[in-house]
């Protein structure tokens, strides 16, 4: 489930209730609360395309660090938890001491955050542009 989703499946709640101590008519309630939901999904929609819209842009940009940022992000993050978690423990085990990377010896929860974002965005923008060139014919 995206973020979007997850804050508009949030919101769906109290939005309802609100709806409920207002309308005592069971059939009215029950039209408003549909339209409600229809509206919220549909905004959830449009924002999840224009992320995603935002994320081909940049992977058909002119400049090649436009193009390449995200991909060379997420490859600094996988760097990182892959030293932590791989090698120094590797290299421990065969008493060569290495320094761990202080930033990820407790990873913020903020660090997993965008490592899952990042990697959320370059998929939908992957699919996209799949999506674009089978829509086109290509």
């Amino acid at each position: 489930m995206s973020i979007v989703s997850t804050l508009v499946t949030g919101l769906a709640a109290p939005i309802t209730n609100l709806v409920s101590e207002f309308i005592e008519d069971p059939d009215k309630k029950n039209e408003i609360e549909g339209k409600l939901q229809t509206l919220l999904a549909n905004n959830a929609a449009q924002i999840e395309q224009k992320a995603a819209d935002i994320i081909i842009a940049e992977a058909k940009g002119e400049s090649w660090l436009q193009r390449n940022w995200r991909p060379l992000t997420m490859v600094f993050f996988l760097f990182i938890v892959f030293w932590n978690a791989v090698i120094v423990p590797v290299l421990w085990a065969f008493g060569i001491p290495l320094p761990t990377l202080e930033a990820m010896n407790a990873v913020p929860e903020q660090v997993w955050n965008i490592i899952m974002l990042g990697l959320g965005g370059y998929i939908a923008g992957r699919s996209g542009e799949k999506m674009v060139k089978t829509w086109k014919g290509e």
